[in-house]
């Protein structure tokens, strides 16, 4: 999948990999977006990747398969594991999560 080959890619660099799982519907979604792609647009040692949960049977799939149940949930992934997990659109704390790892 996309997000495997992101992780991967992200492993290989030793970098940091931050997802967002969103909705299209999900009106703090929508919000946190703009600020997301900013984001990662500035942060040269961090891969960044938006998976729409709504966009296809599989992305809904990966969803599950994370476990996300609140959107937007964005996860920060180190070496293909999972280092830290925030629920919500807290653009300060996430950037300060981004920070710490």
């Amino acid at each position: 999948t996309e997000l495997r080959a992101t992780l991967e890619e992200a492993s290989a660099a030793d970098a940091l990999c931050v997802v967002d799982w969103s909705m299209t519907t999900c009106g703090p979604c929508q919000r946190v977006k703009p600020m997301y792609e900013q984001m990662a647009r500035s942060c040269a040692n961090a891969l960044f990747v938006g998976i729409d949960v709504q966009a296809s049977s599989a992305n809904a799939d990966l969803a599950r398969k994370a476990a996300v149940t609140a959107f937007p949930t964005f996860h920060l992934y180190k070496k293909m594991q999972r280092v830290a997990e925030m629920r919500g659109a807290d653009v300060p704390r996430l950037a300060q999560l981004i920070a710490t790892h």
